[in-house]
């Protein structure tokens, strides 16, 4: 596959997995228990149709964008599990639930800041 049809594949999954990341992560910062529901919920629903589509993706050649699909599906993988979590913490609080819903999500959010990080850095180049 060449490169170049891979990034206009990613780029539109990359679109739709943001605003989702970037609403659970304001409406905890927020600490509106509703808000933060709600965004969980919304994630835990449309996520797992965006990492499907990503795998459905064929493979770049170049090693470095690889890698970049790599730690994003990781991510998306590792975000979906963390909104698991958040709504069980929220169903039954525990501090077992909310010590694996934070931690999970820090995961998830350090990998998908280093794919971003990393294609921000391939395009510029």
């Amino acid at each position: 596959m060449a490169e170049a049809d891979w990034v206009e594949g990613f780029l539109p999954l990359y679109e739709k997995a943001r605003p989702l990341v970037q609403e659970v992560g304001k409406s905890v910062r927020q600490a509106q228990e509703e808000n933060i529901i709600r965004a969980l919920k919304e994630a835990k629903a449309k996520m797992p149709a965006i990492l499907n589509e990503m795998k459905a993706i064929q493979s770049p050649k170049e090693k470095e964008l690889r890698e970049i699909r790599k730690i994003f599906e990781k991510g998306l993988g590792e975000f979906i599990e963390s909104c698991d979590y958040g709504i069980k913490y929220f169903n039954k609080p525990n501090v077992f639930n909310h010590t694996m819903w934070m931690e999970v999500a820090n995961t998830a959010a350090k990998k998908m800041e280093e794919a971003t990080t990393r294609f921000s850095q391939y395009v510029d180049q």
